[in-house]
């Protein structure tokens, strides 16, 4: 059985006659499966440093630690409230937040750029994958140093860089470009795991 990429592109048809017997000529389509509610940007992103709602141990500690980048629960039992006796003293909670609310601000930059250095340091052909949602809610500055810590490095990655932080092109550009160079290498995965059972 082979193995064929998807196309990229589907060919317009510009004469509504063809169109509407194409149209017509088609079998009624199944309703598309109902997707859950889109969380917002900025949530999307916190979760991702986060377990999993049903995975959150209750019994534990529910303050964030960083885990080298990935973000998860601390493991220590609680002492009061919800939190180890650690995490409570002097407020050490706020650092990184709760597991179950988000990361303040300076936390996420540098959750986000531990995360990509870990990434890069397994193999410099795995890249971080993110989602629109969490590529746009970064700030354009960590969104440039998204693109230079995950090895986007040839000529054309260090242009839209160099035009995203002068306001040359729209955030959305780049993350377009992001998100076809991370379809692209998930095929070369996909491709690769292909030919190895083969």
């Amino acid at each position: 059985m082979g193995l064929k990429r998807p196309a990229n592109h589907v060919e317009e048809i510009h004469d509504d006659s063809q169109q509407a017997a194409k149209v017509a000529a088609a079998p009624p389509a199944a309703a598309p499966p109902r997707r859950p509610p889109r969380l917002a940007a900025a949530e999307s992103l916190w979760r991702r440093f986060s377990p999993a709602e049903e995975a959150v141990d209750h019994t534990c500690c529910l303050a964030r630690v960083s885990l080298g980048g990935l973000g998860g629960q601390c493991r220590n039992k609680k002492a009061q409230d919800s939190l180890c006796a650690a995490h409570a003293e002097g407020k050490r909670w706020r650092v990184l937040g709760r597991v179950d609310g988000p990361i303040p601000e300076g936390a996420m930059a540098q959750l986000v750029a531990k995360a990509a250095a870990a990434e890069g340091a397994q193999a410099s052909s795995k890249r971080m994958l993110l989602s629109s949602s969490s590529l746009e809610a970064l700030e354009t500055k960590d969104l440039s140093r998204f693109i230079r810590e995950q090895g986007y490095a040839e000529p054309r990655w260090d242009q839209a860089r160099e035009k995203l932080l002068n306001g040359n092109i729209a955030k959305e550009q780049v993350i377009a470009l992001i998100q076809r160079q991370q379809e692209d290498d998930l095929w070369q995965a996909v491709t690769k795991v292909h030919q190895a059972e083969q």
